[in-house]
């Protein structure tokens, strides 16, 4: 299966402070983006076009995330987990 994900980490939220991140797919991918394990810190989403955006309101030493991207091209679910 290709690595379709190309997003391997994401940087730290600090409590208080704006956040946003951008997940990606490789070039000429389009899709769906989801959060289909973990939790994400309190005060941040996932956007379906996978921005992950807000303002987190509590401490979290990274939460583990997966997250999962259905593949609008062929019609395959990819996942991956973050850290």
């Amino acid at each position: 299966m290709p690595n379709v994900i190309r997003t391997a980490q994401l940087p730290q939220p600090q409590t208080g402070d704006l956040y946003r991140a951008q997940l990606s797919a490789s070039e000429g991918r389009s899709g769906t983006w989801s959060l289909s394990g973990g939790t994400l810190p309190i005060g941040l989403n996932l956007a379906a076009d996978g921005v992950i955006s807000g303002t987190p309101t509590a401490h979290c030493v990274w939460c583990v995330i997966t997250v999962q991207f259905d593949d609008a091209v062929n019609g395959t679910t990819y996942s991956s987990t973050l850290p």
